[in-house]
């Protein structure tokens, strides 16, 4: 089984929210405030994880005087890391292939 790091963060998310009126006495307006932070940040750290794990690879390469872009909106980029370092990446811009290994 695989916990995930928002599946982490939501939970912390429920048990802040139970706890609060108790730590801050019932204090409205600081558990909105508290609550609201939360939210953002939840946001920021969904965001993040998205593009760092699901979107974001370019491989650039610069040869004689050219730039060669490959990336997810104009190709198809795909890779394979594990734990131990292998590295396997290939891309297609349309134009050239690359495939990199390490």
């Amino acid at each position: 089984m695989k916990i995930s790091v928002l599946t982490i963060i939501w939970g912390l998310f429920f048990f802040l929210l139970i706890l609060l009126p108790y730590a801050f006495g019932r204090n409205e307006q600081l558990i909105f405030l508290v609550f609201v932070i939360f939210i953002i940040l939840d946001f920021f750290f969904i965001i993040l994880y998205y593009f760092l794990c699901c979107k974001l690879l370019q491989i650039g390469i610069h040869y004689d005087g050219k730039f060669y872009e490959f990336v997810p909106w104009n190709g198809t980029v795909n890779w394979e890391v594990t734990t131990w370092g292998y590295w396997f990446m290939t891309a297609d811009n349309g134009k050239y292939v690359v495939i990199i290994t390490f």
